[in-house]
């Protein structure tokens, strides 16, 4: 009986042991899988969620890292009515002027005291051509001024509403910034060489996404900060611009006399290195001939002793 009693008393002990064994390598399991799940998290949840910080403690791996949690249900974003709306303003215009020379600088006296900018020009002995970038609040004013220098000719305005694209893409940026603080922080904490390779090659394709990014809204607020004014100039038909003048008849005959040298040349140069280059060439093909098909003909030898 007293045999049966220890019997029954170590298998309890031996049960209890096992199961406290068991609790307790999975306590620590959860706890070292704490931070790679928050990292995880950082890096593979939505980007648009509200985030807020949660404390993740390991003991046994002795640090504490700040672990990103997101709300289940984000807060919508904001109607675009409730911004200032973007807007990019295009416009053309022609204008007929009497002196295309005069014209040049008075539009670069006028473009300057309007803080704008000349991008491109062009000019022919007809007509000159101008893109224009001027500030965006001025450019009702700078689209009528223009048309004052002459008689306008044709006219037209576009403008694009970007608003949403705009706030989109600002927002983004501002979550991918915030992505990228929380994994520079999360690489700061990591002592696990797999959590730091992992976490870097996110933060360099996190990094590389906001440049892209960033760029992106440096064109687009360009575009909206200074509207794009195409100006033309021509003059009244059958005038043309004195400071541009058509090649005469005796200049015409010199041009075309010029370039039937020129092709008489490069022929020349061509007949010479053909002689040149091609009188070693032949030489060199007929003393193989005749080395071996010819009076030496030593293949024909060689052909003959073969056949005997």
């Amino acid at each position: 009986m007293q045999r049966l009693q220890k019997i029954k008393l170590v298998s309890v002990l031996v049960i209890i042991t096992v199961l406290f064994a068991g609790c307790s390598k999975s306590n620590v399991a959860d706890k070292e899988s704490a931070y790679g799940y928050a990292v995880e998290e950082a890096v593979y949840e939505a980007p648009r969620m509200a985030m807020k910080s949660v404390s993740v403690s390991n003991t046994s791996a002795g640090f504490t890292a700040d672990a990103v949690a997101y709300d289940a249900a984000p807060e919508p974003a904001p109607s675009v009515e409730s911004y200032e709306r973007k807007l990019i303003k295009t416009g053309n215009i022609t204008v007929q002027v009497p002196d295309l020379a005069e014209i040049e600088t008075k539009l670069e006296t006028w473009c300057a005291s309007l803080g704008g900018y000349v991008s491109y020009s062009s000019s022919d002995e007809t007509s000159s051509y101008y893109t224009v970038k001027i500030p965006s609040n001025l450019f009702d004013s700078a689209f009528e001024t223009v048309g004052t220098f002459g008689q306008v000719k044709n006219r037209n305005v576009s403008v694009s509403d970007v608003s949403e694209q705009y706030y989109d893409l600002q927002t983004r940026l501002q979550t991918k910034k915030v992505l990228q603080k929380n994994l520079t922080s999360y690489l700061e904490r990591a002592d696990n060489l797999t959590d730091i390779l992992k976490i870097e090659k996110e933060l360099n394709n996190v990094t590389s996404e906001i440049e892209s990014m960033e760029g992106q809204m440096r064109r687009l607020t360009d575009r909206i900060d200074y509207s794009t004014l195409s100006v033309m100039f021509v003059l009244p038909e059958g005038k043309t611009d004195p400071a541009i003048q058509k090649p005469t008849f005796s200049e015409n005959v010199h041009s075309f006399l010029l370039k039937v040298k020129n092709f008489f040349m490069s022929f020349l140069k061509c007949v010479l290195y053909a002689v040149v280059c091609g009188i070693p060439c032949i030489a060199f093909v007929a003393l193989l001939y005749w080395l071996l098909f010819g009076k030496v003909g030593l293949v024909l030898r060689i052909f003959r002793k073969l056949k005997k």
